[in-house]
């Protein structure tokens, strides 16, 4: 009997899991348009089995998924365990890589250098091949990257990201081989719109920091600055300039603008 019983909920079990499992691909499927450039072969979730990891990670209905996983023991398609799909990130043999443009929508930390409506914008990152290491929260965008939050730009030939343990941004590195990184805002209405420029260009979301690398230039309007490194520490909305030895700070600032 305690046979029978076991193998009767064996049976139900599967079924519910199946069940689950194509309910919440649906939902992710009508809620989260991205995912129709997930191939299901290849790109499988640990979890889910059947996406890329970065979408069901930074799902704005991650509280839906993380209910189902409680209630849910999916089978990879590609027949990966999670171990192996991990050690596979890990190698980097596994690679969301398109011939077309790739789009993925994230949400990340207020931006207080741009204008309040754009912190609730979601942030677009185009390029033409992306990776993402599952277990360092490592993402790589190469090929004309280009990112859009509202009035918020930024255009570079490779952006590097690393999330913290609530899948935050906590590190964004945008580099420019090609040409300089250019990063686009709009402070506050009203304002001139305020352009930088440099070859690397750094920011952390935690400290409202950016660090301009490398031939770095900030302007708007009239108002410039010049400089190997320019710090700019968006809280205190301040502009530092640090001493180099090989070039000079350059400022010009005109008071009517």
């Amino acid at each position: 009997m305690y046979l029978l019983l076991k193998w009767i909920m064996m049976k139900v079990n599967r079924q519910c899991n199946k069940i689950a499992i194509r309910f919440c691909q649906l939902i992710l499927k009508f809620c989260h348009p991205v995912l129709r450039f997930c191939h299901p072969a290849r790109l499988c979730h640990p979890v889910l089995g059947f996406c890329h990891p970065a979408l069901v990670a930074e799902s704005g209905i991650k509280k839906i998924i993380n209910t189902l996983f409680l209630y849910t023991r999916p089978r990879n398609k590609c027949g990966m365990t999670p171990t192996k799909f991990n050690q596979a990130f890990q190698t980097g043999s596994i690679t969301k890589s398109l011939s077309g443009l790739i789009l993925l929508a994230l949400l990340i930390n207020s931006q207080a250098m741009a204008l309040p409506e754009d912190k609730l914008e979601k942030v677009y990152i185009v390029s033409e091949r992306s990776s993402y290491n599952y277990k360092t929260g490592i993402k790589i965008f190469e090929g004309n990257v280009k990112v859009d939050q509202g009035t918020t730009h930024l255009t570079a030939d490779k952006l590097v990201t690393k999330d913290n343990i609530k899948h935050k941004i906590q590190e964004a590195i945008a580099y420019g081989f090609t040409k300089q990184a250019h990063y686009w805002t709009i402070p506050k209405e009203g304002d001139a719109v305020m352009h930088a420029y440099a070859k690397i260009i750094k920011y952390y979301p935690t400290t409202a920091n950016v660090v301009l690398e490398k031939d770095a230039v900030v302007t708007q309007g009239e108002n410039s600055f010049q400089g190997q490194v320019i710090l700019y520490n968006m809280n205190d909305q301040t502009v530092t300039v640090p001493a180099s030895k090989n070039a000079r700070a350059v400022l010009v600032y005109n008071p009517d603008n």
